[in-house]
Parts: structure tokens; sequence; C-alpha cells
């Protein structure tokens, strides 16, 4: 499980430097959910499978990285038994990647209306959902999904 941690880590912290230092929120996000991505692809499905043996029950493991103009909360989640979320908030702008199984996510208009859109994501797939977005969450068991958090921008803007 080590492993898989190290390697992500490593992958936000290359990434992070190819990005724009002006580039930031949702934006940021979508650049840095294909980066990380096409680093995923690149590892073996061995180490998943590793990392799920190991793990005993539906775990996380968090990590915070501050940046000179962005900082992210990085939660990694290895989900044994399959786990379901009702309509519940997103608290900050969220990269939400699916490293290995399934993450069905229905994004709903509001509370009492039954208008929604459901996204199957699969293996090596994201989505980037902004602060105060409605969803209901079902994760496949045997899933890892990497969700990083956009807690805050910080600006430093000379003034000349």
């Amino acid at each position: 499980m080590n492993t898989v941690l190290e390697k992500i880590n490593n992958y936000i912290n290359q990434n992070e430097q190819s990005i724009n230092d002006k580039i930031v929120g949702i934006n940021y996000l979508e650049q840095l959910k294909y980066l990380i991505i096409n680093d995923l692809a690149t590892l073996d499905e061995n180490i998943f499978k590793d990392a799920l043996e190991i793990s005993k029950e539906n775990k996380a493991e968090s990590n915070f990285f501050e940046f000179n103009t962005r900082s992210l909360n990085l939660s990694i989640k290895f989900i044994k038994e399959s786990v379901s979320k009702i309509k519940t908030s997103i608290n900050e702008d969220t990269l939400s990647i699916v490293a290995y199984g399934l993450k069905n996510i229905t994004i709903v208009e509001n509370k009492n209306i039954k208008k929604s859109v459901s996204l199957n994501l699969y293996k090596n797939m994201g989505v980037v959902l902004s602060q105060n977005t409605l969803v209901s969450e079902k994760i496949a068991s045997g899933s890892i999904i990497l969700d990083i958090n956009s807690n805050k921008n910080i600006l430093d803007i000379e003034k000349k």
C-alpha cells in the first residue's frame, strides 16, 4: 500500500510543477487530472491489487501538499466493500480519480427535484466537481479512489 501512496505523492509533486502558477481552482484540477491519469496508466495493475489485499477493511490515507500558489489535500480510499453516499454536498473543489475499480456519481440539481445526471467512472477516469455540487456516490468493492481537494488559493500579486 505504501508503494501506491509514494508513487501518487511523487506524481502530484512532479505534475504540480508543470502547471502554470496562475492557473487555480477547477481549471488547475482539470489540468492535474490529465497528468495524474497519464501517470497512473503506466503503473502495474498488481500494485493496486496488492494494496487492496493489505487493506483489511475500507481505509483512507491522506496527505497535504502546500505549494507556492495552491494547497491540496489528497485522500486515497481503499474500498474493500461497496459504499454509497446519498445527496451530499461537495465542500471544496474536488478532483476524483478512479485508480482501480468503479465509481458511479449522480449529480443532483436540488435535494427536492429529481433531475440528475449520472457518470460511471472506470479505471483511469476522473471528474472535477466544483464546490457546493450536490452528488450521490456509489463505489464498487475492490476500488481505489483518489480525491484531491483544492483547499485554498494563495495568490501573491505584486502591485506595481
